[in-house]
């Protein structure tokens, strides 16, 4: 029997709303017509679909893990693949989320990050844009009610803030879905920072009688308008407002435009993660992280399905 034809632009699209619907493989098998390994090779892992892989040296585990992944199974209703995603997403956010998930730590990377929207997108003083997304999970065993939310699904609510290049540097996912963005934002560590001034600031005059403007995040209209938190004018009432709005929400695009990548890189962000509640959070961080690393090596995304 002849290879399977790989999947078409149009049915990758169509497999990457099913999938973040949180439809089964089997509907997906009779919405396209595909065998059912084309379809999970595609969803499990879309930014490697039709790369050659090599099948490269067997991999080998010592007798002392094998005998504690056997101990942690005996104990556990997770299966060994689960106990091992879980493990390597915990050691990716300890070793390597230090190193590509952070802000900045002094007022040359503070610097940086508003030059680099004052130059892409003529906002001053912005450093980063936040935002909330949501990753489907099963429903919970006790308090589902509050992770059941206005999209019909059970999630886990996370908060977000990135710089102009899409570069996340604060993540926290520890929400139920049905907690609002801007109460997320009021108990969130970057809000203390920011409102107990821990971060470096680089301040700035527009005229010199003029107050210091600090540093600031830009958010939609969920969130507070705060001195160090900005969103646009709810009601423009002249030409110069309606300019200010469209200039906030084209820098503002860069996050949306960040979890798109995000999610087309990593799948399992988009349909319910098989994994106790307690996991989730380690292995959505993990993919924040993993996420930092492919931008910083240019890795390659499908464009088409982080639109999508």
């Amino acid at each position: 029997m002849g290879r399977a034809a790989p999947l078409s632009l149009d049915e990758k699209k169509l497999l990457f709303n099913l999938s973040k619907m949180g439809h089964s493989f089997s509907y997906m098998v009779r919405a396209i017509g595909r065998s059912r390994t084309v379809i999970k090779n595609y969803v499990n892992s879309p930014h490697m679909y039709e790369i050659k892989k090599s099948p490269g040296r067997p991999s080998t585990i010592s007798d002392r893990d094998r005998r504690r992944l056997l101990r942690k199974a005996s104990n556990s209703s997770l299966t060994a693949r689960q106990i091992n995603a879980e493990a390597v997403c915990k050691a990716i956010s300890k070793n390597l989320g230090p190193k590509y998930l952070f802000l900045s730590k002094n007022q040359t990377e503070m610097r940086n990050k508003v030059s680099g929207f004052e130059n892409k997108f003529g906002m001053t003083q912005v450093f980063g844009c936040i935002n909330g997304t949501h990753i489907p999970i099963r429903r919970p065993l006790t308090n589902s009610q509050d992770f059941f939310c206005y999209k019909q699904y059970f999630f886990l609510s996370v908060q977000a803030v990135c710089d102009y290049k899409g570069y996340f540097m604060d993540v926290e996912c520890m929400w139920p879905g049905s907690v609002h963005d801007a109460k997320v934002f009021a108990n969130s560590s970057i809000n203390m920072k920011l409102r107990n001034a821990i971060l470096p600031q680089t301040f700035q005059k527009p005229t010199k009688k003029a107050e210091k403007i600090p540093n600031y995040l830009i958010g939609d209209p969920a969130y507070p308008l705060l001195l160090f938190c900005i969103k646009e004018y709810e009601h423009c009432s002249d030409n110069e407002e309606v300019i200010f709005n469209n200039m906030l929400r084209a820098a503002r695009n860069s996050i949306e435009c960040a979890f798109g990548r995000l999610k087309a890189r990593w799948g399992i962000l988009t349909r319910k993660v098989n994994l106790k509640l307690e996991a989730v959070p380690t292995v959505t961080y993990a993919c924040f992280v993993l996420h930092n690393i492919c931008k910083k090596t240019n890795s390659y995304v499908d464009d088409d399905l982080a639109k999508s």
